[in-house]
């Protein structure tokens, strides 16, 4: 059953436990390297892959919802995190599919940043039914 539009945009108002302007000014926007970045993917981010080769490393994430409002819920409360963390997810949105891609551009590759924003996604995709 499709949650009523007025519980979906409390989902949207609610972020991660944890303050997100407290995790970014203990974040660090310099590159990891690829056994930094398989090793924190372990875990919790486990379904995220590193991508994109050596010159474009990135990680990324398909998910999938039980329908297009509660995808576009989860990309809402995304964006808001995404907003004090002044860092922004690249995606795509298909209907019931999200498609996301974290890349740090200006450090060449992934950073705390990226995987920071990468544990609030998995929280809010739990939450929202991905």
């Amino acid at each position: 059953m499709v949650a009523p539009f007025g519980q979906l945009r409390q989902l949207t108002v609610d972020v991660p436990a944890r303050s997100t302007e407290a995790l970014a000014m203990e974040l660090s926007r310099q590159p990891l390297s690829e056994d930094e970045i398989r090793r924190r993917l372990a875990g919790p981010l486990a379904p995220w892959r590193l991508a994109g080769g050596p010159s474009a490393r990135l990680i990324e994430r398909q998910l999938s919802f039980p329908g297009f409002k509660e995808a576009f819920a989860f990309m809402s409360a995304v964006a808001l995190v995404a907003e004090k963390l002044n860092h922004h997810p690249e995606w795509a949105n298909v209907y019931n599919k999200v498609e996301i891609r974290l890349s740090t551009h200006d450090a060449g590759g992934v950073t705390d940043y990226d995987l920071a924003l990468a544990g609030s996604i998995e929280e809010l995709a739990a939450r929202l039914g991905a």
